[in-house]
């Protein structure tokens, strides 16, 4: 009975992502959606549906699995036996999970310690480490506390009003705890890597985690400079290293005329919808029914 459990919350984790998916992209008659492409939604309505579709099959899958642990070997549920095979595959899940999560934790740490030899630098009163690298770039390294890291390139090539745009965007990385929250997410996508669309919705993700620094950037400074220090750097991306949240990455280059666009038009980025909040309260609902379950198991 405990496989079956555990079949049914990958099938309900597939049917949640592709048709999250789909309501990201478009909206047929009925839906709650508007009719319109993903690039035209307001941030925080796409970011969450794209978390939402992103976090929540997975988190279902692993919470399933804590629950056939928590029932145990023995019992019955719904008048049906419980055996080995599921407890064994739900134990296999998790010990999964805690492997990927040890072994994205120990290059956290060796990146972290890489960091920690580089000379400490003071620029434009920020504290931060620098690169001996002619590549300009910036980026913040850590989990909750991340730490900044500048390239000797950034003041060659940038201009100082540029310079400070980028750390303002660098900041609002530090504020919104990126490098910490995308650890876990990413943690997320590395053992639901054969979901439908898992790459797809990451990318998503780390576009609207640059939207957000830009906008608050943006507001702290002119857009149009921050939109140019973006462009100087993307000409000179380079590989996002694990735990880094990179100014600009290669993974973003494909995204850079949407970031640019929004710098131009910020007004688009600060409406909202209400829908948004549905796939919430949906999502905690569902990711409750496997706890649920437990209920159903008598001990035998």
């Amino acid at each position: 009975m405990h496989g079956f459990l555990l079949l049914l919350s990958t099938a309900i984790a597939v049917g949640l992502r592709l048709t999250m998916r789909a309501d990201l992209t478009k909206a047929g008659p009925g839906r709650l959606f508007p009719r319109r492409p993903s690039s035209d939604l307001a941030w925080e309505t796409r970011w969450r549906r794209t978390l939402a579709s992103f976090a929540l099959p997975p988190l279902l899958i692993l919470a399933t699995a804590l629950a056939v642990l928590a029932m145990g070997l023995r019992g019955y549920m719904l008048g049906l036996p419980v055996g080995w095979l599921g407890y064994s595959v739900a134990l296999g899940l998790i010990g999964m999970a805690l492997g990927v999560l040890a072994w994205l934790a120990g290059l956290g740490m060796r990146s972290r310690q890489q960091i920690c030899a580089l000379p400490p630098v003071i620029i434009q009163n920020q504290p931060g480490r620098q690169l001996d690298s002619a590549v300009p770039f910036a980026a913040r390294v850590g989990f909750w506390q991340p730490e900044l890291i500048v390239s000797r390139g950034l003041t060659a090539v940038l201009t100082p009003s540029e310079v400070e745009a980028v750390l303002l965007h660098e900041q609002a990385h530090r504020r919104y705890r990126d490098p910490f929250w995308f650890f876990w997410l990413g943690w997320l996508g590395r053992i639901s890597a054969w979901l439908p669309a898992t790459q797809q919705l990451w990318q998503e993700l780390l576009l609207l985690r640059e939207l957000r620094a830009d906008r608050w950037a943006a507001r702290r400074v002119e857009p149009l400079i921050l939109a140019e220090s973006l462009l100087k750097m993307t000409q000179f991306a380079v590989p996002e290293p694990n735990g880094w949240v990179l100014f600009a990455s290669q993974r973003q280059v494909s995204r850079l005329e949407e970031r640019i666009n929004v710098l131009l038009d910020s007004p688009s980025l600060v409406q909202n919808s209400g829908y948004s909040w549905l796939w919430l309260g949906l999502g905690s609902l569902i990711l409750c029914l496997p706890l649920l379950t437990m209920l159903l198991h008598t001990a035998g």
